[in-house]
């Protein structure tokens, strides 16, 4: 078992920031004193989760001028409202990775690399 939790371990470090949800959660205690008028009893309401869309490709495109990350930080708190209020029929469905769109396929080599990777570990 602890075979696999060093596996896990690895995969988390490599591929997940703490550090990024430390940003995201001090941009939204920020945001709450700045911005208390659009909020309904402390919480985000409607009026974010209907602009998020919007505020997302401002950010990126405030991004690609001037590399600043804290925009990426901005995308993922805008993201977040947008999945925390929904518009419309917006529901959360998870998906295959046939439908996911970083779709790139996993190739034969992909696979025996996977294979070696944990018959490696086990």
């Amino acid at each position: 078992m602890s075979k696999i939790k060093n596996i896990l371990d690895k995969v988390i470090n490599n591929n997940f920031s703490e550090s990024f949800v430390t940003h995201m959660k001090n941009a939204m205690m920020m945001s709450f004193f700045k911005h208390q008028d659009k909020r309904g009893n402390g919480n985000i309401n409607n009026y974010c989760g209907k602009i998020s869309i919007d505020m997302i490709y401002k950010e990126l495109e405030a991004f690609k001028e001037d590399a600043n990350t804290e925009h990426m930080v901005n995308v993922a708190n805008y993201a977040m409202i947008r999945y925390m209020f929904p518009q419309n029929k917006e529901s959360y469905i998870p998906t295959d990775s046939d439908k996911s769109t970083f779709n790139v396929g996993i190739t034969k080599s992909v696979m025996e690399h996977l294979r070696d990777y944990f018959n490696e570990y086990n």
